[in-house]
């Protein structure tokens, strides 16, 4: 049976965790972090926080999905349509290539709102159609459609074009 990257929600504040024990038990995880400045009444400290919050991307065969939930950091697998919602491998690189930075910034200001479809210019999501959910700012949220599952991702509108402009 193939290995697949299923997506697991995880419990609260447990994700690195529950990610370093599943590898230590051989599943390969993915916990996308951000580095980022927290700041207490005495001190600032750059500290790495997961990008989903109690959300991983589990590899693995159908049937190791039981045993990947008897960690005690597991909660349940996230589920689409009835079945175990999973990840394409070139989806998840697109994605970690993003965490990385790969998108470059320009200063074309692109007029677009919510409910219209876009393609991405530039990045690793080059050329994918998205559909805008939400504006703030110069950074939109967006929905891909090209592919049958849903990743919710904050893009600059810079590297945004109508549809009807390509």
């Amino acid at each position: 049976m193939p290995r697949s990257w299923f997506v697991l929600y995880s419990k609260p504040r447990a994700e690195k965790k529950t990610a370093e024990r599943l590898e230590r038990d051989g599943f390969e995880v993915f916990c996308p972090t951000r580095k980022v400045l927290k700041q207490w009444s005495d001190r600032k400290k750059w500290v790495q926080e997961p990008v989903l919050p109690s959300y991983l991307f589990v590899l693995c065969e159908e049937h190791e999905r039981e045993t990947v939930l008897q960690d005690p950091g597991a909660v349940r697998f996230v589920f689409w349509q009835k079945s175990p919602l999973t990840i394409r491998e070139k989806e998840l690189l697109e994605f970690k290539a993003y965490l990385e930075g790969a998108l470059v910034e320009d200063v074309e200001w692109v007029k677009i709102g919510p409910g219209e479809k876009a393609v991405v210019h530039g990045g690793a999501f080059n050329g994918e159609y998205v559909e805008i959910i939400e504006e703030s700012g110069k950074a939109v949220l967006v929905k891909f459609i090209n592919t049958h599952q849903a990743l919710l991702l904050k893009l600059n509108k810079s590297n945004l074009r109508p549809r009807n402009k390509i």
